[in-house]
């Protein structure tokens, strides 16, 4: 996950800088399809690791606990599918 914030944070970096600097943007659209890569890697990693029988059922006092995945794992591939959308959206709408 780190590697895929610090990508979208270099993608920002250079998306900033992409209208003066035509070199930018093609940096901007690399580092945009290598933070898609690393986001989606990690959340894939993340549903396997959450769906393993010892760290989905917790033993509590009472009785054995399922645990669920919670929203923020939903808002995260919500953002990997708008790092999709920047990565496709750039070869739509190149203008060099």
């Amino acid at each position: 996950m780190g590697l895929s914030l610090i990508a979208a944070l270099f993608s920002c970096t250079m998306g900033l800088c992409a209208p003066c600097t035509p070199g930018c943007a093609v940096l901007h659209s690399t580092a945009s399809f290598f933070a898609f890569l690393f986001a989606v890697v990690a959340a894939s990693v993340f549903f396997f690791a959450a769906h393993r029988v010892d760290s989905r059922f917790v033993v509590g006092l009472v009785g054995t606990y399922e645990q669920q995945i919670g929203e923020a794992f939903y808002c995260y591939v919500i953002s990997c599918l708008l790092l999709m959308l920047v990565f496709i959206l750039r070869f739509l709408f190149n203008e060099s």
